[in-house]
């Protein structure tokens, strides 16, 4: 062992009464500063909670400790958990106490959604939430439904039992020939759902033959004044149609985010609309309509648009009727032309050159050339090539 001098040894001494001297002199300190906050606020701790018997109380810092998780349809309270700013007081959610849980978990969010009180329409996440929500309750409806059904049923000329579920090969049948996932038909954007739709199409085309037309809707809401009036008016504001023009493209933007609801609203009636007073009206603008297909797509911005197929009476046919007929059907109802120098279109002709004319992006030259053949050859009338 190494031995120490009587002179290293009071050395050290020395310097471990002068750290002590140190530290109590720091404690005096916050102490003297404790002392005086306590005579100025009354508060005890430096902060404003006060904690009483400390030494007698237990805080849980972990509640989901050695808990099993709940799937969210079996916790009651996840509505009130999870979106504490939509319901503060912890009351009226869909399983709450006396709530509304007569009315099916589908109605409820519609009428969430479409309440006076748009905190629920301004909620992004609970929109999903929603979604979600809604569509599994859909699934598990549907899919009790089908276990029901069949029961005595066979695939195959086999019986439909829980053990040939369990058979990798019988499951990858009923996959491959559809009827692992036909239940869910009712499903908004399922597989199933589509292919029903796509059969009804398909059934359509074989009564009606080929559609006429081929129909784009897209929603211009930025140019739309009535709709950031509308959510104006939702969040106390009222704004006229001249503060609106005068809005920048992030401004109105800026309005549109905080009701999305609105706005596909606003965009489902005016799709509604344009059908009922001006396709199917009287004046047969594209020819008398026997039947139609509307189909709902969203952009990546979230902006949606319709695509539409158009049956039109006695209208002549590729390969059937003489090209010049067809042709002329064509330039009867469509044309590419502005009516420019004509002053009651002056309003006309800017919303076509605004929104009717092609402009390229990076979307459309992928390969570094236009994907939708712009710009074509002028021509004064129709020519089937």
């Amino acid at each position: 062992m190494n031995s120490l001098t009587a002179a290293e040894v009071s050395d050290q001494v020395m310097r471990t009464q002068d750290t002590c001297s140190d530290d109590d002199s720091e404690l005096d300190e916050d102490q003297a500063a404790l002392d005086h906050r306590q005579q100025l606020t009354g508060d005890a701790l430096p902060t404003v909670v006060q904690i009483d018997n400390l030494e007698n109380q237990m805080y849980q810092c972990a509640p989901g400790e050695n808990n099993i998780p709940k799937f969210i349809l079996l916790d009651d309270d996840f509505e009130v958990l999870a979106f504490p700013d939509l319901f503060p007081d912890g009351t009226g959610a869909y399983h709450s106490p006396n709530g509304p849980e007569h009315l099916g978990i589908q109605k409820y969010f519609q009428q969430c959604l479409l309440n006076v009180d748009i905190r629920f329409a301004q909620n992004i996440e609970y929109l999903f939430c929603a979604q979600y929500i809604a569509d599994i309750k859909q699934i598990q409806s549907d899919a009790n439904l089908a276990i029901r059904m069949s029961r005595g049923r066979t695939f195959h000329g086999e019986r439909i039992t829980a053990g040939m579920l369990r058979n990798p090969n019988a499951v990858k049948q009923l996959v491959r020939t559809e009827q692992a996932y036909k239940f869910l038909k009712n499903v908004h954007g399922s597989p199933a759902y589509w292919q029903n739709e796509l059969y009804d199409v398909l059934a359509m085309l074989h009564s009606l033959g080929i559609p006429t037309w081929f129909l784009t809707l897209s929603a211009a809401d930025l140019h739309w004044p009535e709709i950031i009036q509308a959510i104006a008016v939702q969040i106390g504001q009222h704004l006229s149609h001249e503060n609106i023009l005068k809005m920048s493209i992030a401004e109105r933007s800026r309005y549109l985010r905080q009701n999305p609801v609105t706005c596909v609203c606003m965009f489902q009636h005016r799709v509604d609309s344009f059908f009922t007073h001006y396709l199917l009206s009287k004046t047969q603008p594209l020819g008398a309509i026997i039947d139609y297909v509307i189909k709902i797509e969203f952009q990546m911005r979230g902006a949606p648009h319709a695509h539409c197929l158009l049956w039109v009476k006695d209208a002549p046919k590729i390969n059937v009727n003489e090209d010049e007929e067809i042709c002329h059907f064509i330039d009867k109802y469509i044309t590419a032309v502005l009516p420019t120098g004509q002053a009651e279109y002056e309003e006309d002709v800017k919303l076509m050159e605004n929104l009717q004319k092609h402009t390229h992006s990076d979307y459309c030259q992928r390969k570094k050339r236009c994907r939708f053949g712009f710009p074509k050859p002028p021509s004064y009338k129709t020519v089937i090539s």
